[in-house]
Formats: structure tokens, C-alpha cells, sequence
């Protein structure tokens, strides 16, 4: 049988004094439209998730048995985890959001002076101020919220907001709203 296609609802976001939980439910709605297989998407990823965090947990286990603490505590310091982490979560954000709005970097450098339009590097999916406006165009717009989600510091997201709103073709002051209206019919 076809599949039924379903469009992404339009997502605006309004502060709340539970920011946090606003956040969550603002992401959760936006993995729920992504994809027709969104149900197995998410319990594959979770699945794959507990079986890395298990898969950690027993090597943990087997060099506490070992008494290796030094090389636990060496792990404990070096970034490199954390990083492929992050790698993986970024990319799996921009597949999914590019799955919503597949145009969405041509769009969005249709607001920008030409020759300030932001060039992607060779197996970039979205450059770290795209991703930081693609929050923008689900509706999460708090420079905190935006901070916490990418694992920036609030400064690094104001100076990325700033930069590409002076590269903004018309009216800076409204740049954002047109950065929420990309993809709509």
C-alpha cells in the first residue's frame, strides 16, 4: 500500500519558565515528522544508543577489574568521545532536518548578500551557524536553549547570530522572522 505523506506542522516557539521541557517537546516534535519510518528510526537509534552505553559500561568493567584506573582516568580527560558524540549527533540533526526542508540552505542564502552566502566544505551537511538557524526555523529561538542543544556557550551563539544577521540582505531586525517562514508553501 502507498505510503501517506505527512507535512511537518509549522513550529513557533515561545519562552516558557520550563525551558527546558519546551525544548525537548519542540525537538520531539520535529523527529516525530521527519520521516514515514520515524517509529523505526527512533527506537533503531535508541537501540543502537543503549548498546553503545552497554558496550562502555562492560569495557569500564573489565579495566576496573583489571585495576587500569590510570587508563580510566586518561579516558575520563581526553575529548575525543565527546567529540565523535557530538559528531554523530550533528549529523544525524542535519539529516533529519534537511529531510523536512531540503532547500533550506538555497533559501536561506537567498537572504544573504551574494557574496556573503555561506559556502558548505566538501561532506558538510550544515555549517555551525545553518544548524544554529535551522533551531531557529523549528521555533527554538533562546540563545540559551540553542547554547545547551549545539554545546556552545551562549557568547558563541549571540556572535553567530550577530555575524549572519550584518550579512542579511534587507531589514536585519526581521531576518529571523523570514529565517521561520523558509519552507512554507
Amino acid at each position: 500500500p502507498a505510503a501517506e505523506v505527512t507535512r511537518t506542522p509549522s513550529v513557533t516557539y515561545t519562552p516558557d519558565p520550563n525551558g527546558d521541557y519546551e525544548v525537548l517537546q519542540r525537538l520531539r516534535t520535529f523527529f516525530e515528522y521527519w520521516s514515514l519510518n520515524r517509529q523505526d528510526y527512533m527506537l533503531t537509534l535508541c537501540s543502537a544508543y543503549i548498546d553503545k552505553l552497554d558496550k562502555y559500561r562492560r569495557s569500564v568493567g573489565r579495566r576496573i577489574t583489571s585495576q587500569k584506573y590510570d587508563e580510566l582516568l586518561q579516558e575520563t580527560k581526553d575529548p575525543e568521545f565527546m567529540t565523535q558524540e557530538l559528531d554523530e549527533f550533528y549529523r544525524n540533526f542535519d539529516l533529519k532536518f534537511l529531510a523536512i526542508y531540503p532547500d533550506f540552505v538555497r533559501q536561506f542564502n537567498d537572504l544573504l548578500l551574494e557574496e556573503e552566502r555561506i559556502v558548505l566544505k566538501k561532506g558538510e551537511l550544515l555549517s555551525p551557524d545553518l544548524r544554529i538557524f535551522a533551531l531557529i526555523r523549528l521555533g527554538i529561538d533562546n540563545s540559551s536553549q540553542i547554547a545547551e542543544l549545539l554545546r556552545y556557550s551562549v557568547n558563541t551563539i549571540y556572535n553567530y547570530r550577530a555575524k549572519v544577521k550584518n550579512k542579511a540582505k534587507g531589514d536585519r531586525e526581521h531576518f529571523e522572522d523570514q529565517v521561520k517562514r523558509i519552507g512554507q508553501a
